[in-house]
């Protein structure tokens, strides 16, 4: 079973959903080259997810479910915080530490940039950049994780 077979048959997701999801797995089929050795993490389990919702106090939207389970962590140009090689969700450990320096409860940590976090906001699904050292406060940058993940393997493509 290839990487993305196991999607075919998901049941309960809107089609809409299916079509993104479709399509993100084409631009990474595509540029095998590019993301072959770009996502190493461990993919999640349900049982993973439902442990870091409890652990997080939040329902993880379903788009960055489907990348945990579908991708686990990684990229290239880019760097989805997830489940390591090891299993560990270092998504929940980043977002619970943050939140000791002011991230907002609904925010999940998807990607340390140095100065500043892009987070998923839980309430809304949309993506986020939150810094602790900036008074801007939160800046929505994508309106839902999958133009947020097209955006960066376009990206990652043209500067391959």
């Amino acid at each position: 079973m290839g990487l993305f077979d196991k999607f075919k048959n998901k049941e309960n997701v809107k089609q809409i959903k299916t079509d993104e999801q479709r399509e993100l797995e084409n631009i990474v089929q595509q540029n095998h080259a590019i993301f072959d050795n770009a996502f190493l993490g461990k993919r999640a389990t349900d049982k993973e997810i439902f442990q870091a919702e409890q652990q997080l106090g939040v329902k993880i939207p379903a788009p960055f479910v489907w990348f945990l389970k579908e991708f686990g962590s990684g990229g290239y140009w880019f760097d989805f915080i997830g489940y390591t090689k090891n299993g560990k969700a270092q998504f929940v450990e980043e977002t619970l530490n943050q939140r000791e320096n002011g991230l907002p409860e609904n925010f999940l940590v998807i990607e340390d940039c140095d100065e500043f976090y892009h987070c998923l906001d839980t309430s809304n699904g949309k993506i986020t950049s939150w810094s602790q050292y900036d008074n801007d406060g939160v800046i929505y940058r994508f309106d839902n994780f999958y133009d947020f993940f097209r955006d960066n393997l376009e990206n990652a493509i043209e500067n391959f």
